[in-house]
């Protein structure tokens, strides 16, 4: 059950698993390693619910193959969520995109998957790396579809993109 859990109950993090110091707070993550506590509250069980995420594909290889873009979270108004992109080359200047639906359309040898809504710029420091987020006040039932576009000389026309992913708010 979804956010009916009691903080409370869960075991103390007496290994320190996020590393915070504090071997006295609740066991932080789930037994796949996400988040206990996205500030919505907690769900019932050994995991959080986090399906509200799927892969719609589209990568566009570059010199460390297909980026992947992979999102986190549980997508309630005021929570907290994470993009985690990874295999590409860090320090390259590029675009994150985010759409309120898809709408593929061709574009630099590949596909753009979001319709462009918002395109933030956006240079990544480390592979791999986390773009977090607080979601604002939503309401349920709204796709949320982001896809990274990334500066690769060795990708068709220079640029590679990751797989785009969509969220819907619940």
């Amino acid at each position: 059950m979804i956010n009916t859990g009691d903080l409370e109950a869960l075991p103390a993090d007496v290994l320190d698993l996020d590393g915070d110091g504090d071997t006295a707070e609740a066991l932080p993550f789930d037994l796949d390693a996400h988040a206990r506590d996205d500030g919505a509250g907690v769900d019932m069980g050994a995991f959080e619910f986090t399906k509200q995420w799927q892969d719609l594909g589209s990568a566009l290889p570059g010199t460390l193959g297909p980026p992947l873009l992979e999102g986190f979270g549980n997508l309630f108004s005021g929570s907290a969520y994470e993009l985690r992109v990874s295999r590409f080359l860090t320090g390259t200047p590029g675009a994150l995109v985010l759409g309120l639906q898809q709408s593929p359309q061709p574009i630099l040898g590949g596909v753009l998957v979001p319709t462009p809504d918002l395109v933030i710029p956006i240079v990544l420091p480390d592979d791999p790396t986390s773009i977090r987020g607080t979601l604002p006040a939503v309401a349920p039932g709204l796709s949320l579809v982001f896809q990274l576009w990334l500066t690769d000389p060795a990708a068709a026309f220079g640029a590679s993109a990751t797989n785009a992913v969509v969220g819907v708010t619940v």
